[in-house]
């Protein structure tokens, strides 16, 4: 890590890509794949897009204010199947629920948003065109490189 350290604070140049660097491919960018995301829970269920907007509107959420975030979505709906899982365990919890089968409706409902947001995300974002990145960003990086002297080019990206 030192090395890398040391490369980036010698380095004239370093790049800092966003979201925005996937858009020419063709990739939604954030705002347009939750538009998507809630048409498809929107058709599927009213129930499931209550649990949705729920979560964007969560007042407790550390992410307050924070809508159609699509990690603290993902967050929120691992939370709730860890907590399932302890549910099903706990017989107190069970009965505060009234029963197990008033909680198993909501589990059973954020078990399907969150298949449902991950088969959506792996439908859009995992196939990339690599000659179309090839074509985009070759001629870009190599300016980027020539100018550094053919030094590291320390490459960040908001994207993760």
């Amino acid at each position: 890590m030192k090395g890398l350290s040391r490369d980036i604070c010698n380095s004239d140049i370093v790049l800092l890509t966003g979201a925005g660097a996937s858009a020419p491919l063709g990739l939604r960018l954030m705002t347009s794949f939750m538009d998507l995301l809630e048409e498809e829970v929107r058709d599927r269920s009213p129930k499931l897009m209550a649990l949705l907007r729920g979560i964007y509107t969560d007042k407790h959420s550390k992410n307050e204010g924070a809508r159609r975030d699509l990690e603290l979505l993902l967050e929120r709906l691992e939370e709730y199947d860890k907590f399932n899982e302890l549910v099903q365990k706990d017989v107190n919890l069970q009965q505060r629920f009234q029963g197990i089968g008033v909680y198993q409706e909501f589990a059973s409902l954020a078990n399907e948003l969150d298949k449902l947001t991950r088969d959506l995300i792996f439908k859009h974002y995992s196939e990339i065109d690599n000659k179309e990145v090839s074509r985009l960003y070759t001629d870009f990086l190599n300016i980027l490189v020539n100018n550094n002297g053919g030094r590291f080019l320390p490459i960040f990206t908001t994207n993760l």
